[in-house]
């Protein structure tokens, strides 16, 4: 149909099942490496940047801005995330860390750690993905790591806050009637 010339394709999946990775089977159990990392790949009709990888850090809240902004639409309401073409141009990510949370759980993961915490648990865990990408030594209790925790603790709260704020704020439409 000759259609490629004109079309974006995307490729993306859910999370992960985790299929007995820390002995655990399903998923919305954790934020362990293998449930929560997925693929998203794009094809532009020009064939730009084709071939290209881009690492990094991006979530799935992302995809919707990005494809907006693939296709040249303004959204008239305020999304969360935001475009990955800037970091798809530039060949690397521009997102310092990323947040998710589910089920009174929170996590946030940057290049090299990643914290998370349950509340309905009152426990944690905190790897070092450099040197333990595995995450298979949790570091959540040991003292030399409680400034590295308490930081990104509060990190994940402040974002995690300011995106509450910016979701609830009316959107240019709502503002002008």
């Amino acid at each position: 149909l000759n259609l490629l010339s004109n079309t974006v394709v995307i490729y993306t999946s859910d999370h992960g099942e985790l299929q007995g990775e820390h002995w655990l089977f399903g998923k919305a159990a954790s934020f362990y490496e293998g449930e929560v990392r997925i693929p998203f790949m794009i094809r532009f009709p020009d064939g730009y940047m084709a071939g290209t990888q881009v690492s990094g850090l991006a979530s799935s809240i992302d995809f919707v801005p990005t494809i907006l902004d693939v296709l040249g639409i303004d959204a008239d309401i305020t999304l969360p995330g935001k475009s990955l073409i800037p970091s798809i141009d530039k060949g690397k990510t521009n997102s310092e860390y990323v947040i998710s949370s589910i089920n009174g759980a929170m996590m946030i993961r940057n290049e090299r750690y990643k914290l998370w915490y349950d509340s309905r648990y009152k426990d944690g865990e905190l790897y070092d993905l450099e040197n333990d990408p595995y995450e298979l030594e949790n570091l959540y209790f040991k003292k030399e790591f409680n400034g590295l925790r308490a930081e990104l603790f509060e990190l994940m709260l402040n974002v995690r806050l300011i995106e509450d704020v910016k979701d609830n704020l009316p959107t240019a439409r709502e503002k002008s009637i």
